[in-house]
Formats: C-alpha cells, structure tokens, sequence
C-alpha cells in the first residue's frame, strides 16, 4: 500500500526523479530495509497527526500540505550539506488499536540517496517513540 504524493508533483520541476513507484525499487526496499515498517501506535488520530505536524517542523521541513481529513502531510526535507530537497509523504490512519503511521521519502535529484531516505524515516520513526507514540 504505497503512500502517493499529491502536491509535491507541482513543486518538483521537470527534470526531477518520478514518483512512480515501481514493483522492483519497493521488493529491494523491502529486502535491504526491512525495519522500515508502519509504525502502530495506541494513541487516538488527532494527538498522531498532531504529533506528526510538530516532529517534522522541528525536524526543519517545510510542510507544503497538511490535509487531517485525509491524513496525509507532505513536506521537503532540505540536506544540511549539499542542500538536496526530497519530498516526504506522511500518512496517518486509524485501527482498532489506535493509529497508523507511513512514511515515503523520495530524492528530487540522483540515482542513489545513499541511504538518506531510509535515514530520515527511522529519524522521524524515533522521533515520534520519543515522543511517547
């Protein structure tokens, strides 16, 4: 059930990488990231979404869609050192034991992210344990 941005396709420009996810990229991912799973919470939707809005601001992201009817946030996280921007895709759903949390993070630009997205996810993962969800 892959996460698909929205807004993010009218900020990158032309010659930005696809956000098209392909079978094979998301079966690799699964097999070298295996501990990039939904994170479950048993805290009720509103405090995860609110949760989720103030980890990523103090993460430095610019949120350019907060949409809590949906449940999804997308933002641009910028890299410290060369300055990368790549878009983020934050979906929250309910269950019957709380809250749901996805993640996709996906480069502008390059071939490989070096391990930057997946990074980012488990940083944004333990951000919102340490927050107590």
């Amino acid at each position: 059930d892959p996460l698909v941005f929205t807004a993010a396709l009218e900020r990158r420009g032309a010659t930005a990488n696809s956000l098209d996810t392909d079978p094979e990229t998301l079966r690799l991912q699964r097999e070298h990231y295996p501990d990039l799973q939904t994170l479950e919470s048993t805290a009720a939707f509103e405090q995860v979404f609110d949760t989720v809005l103030q980890v990523a601001t103090a993460l430095g992201w610019d949120i350019y869609l907060q949409d809590r009817n949906a449940g999804i946030v997308e933002a641009v996280a910028t890299t410290a050192i060369m300055g990368f921007r790549d878009d983020v895709v934050i979906r929250v759903r309910t269950n019957a034991a709380g809250s749901l949390v996805d993640l996709r993070s996906v480069s502008r630009v390059g071939v490989g992210d070096l391990g930057a997205n997946a990074a980012r996810i488990r940083a944004f993962q333990q951000a919102l344990r340490d927050r107590g969800l």
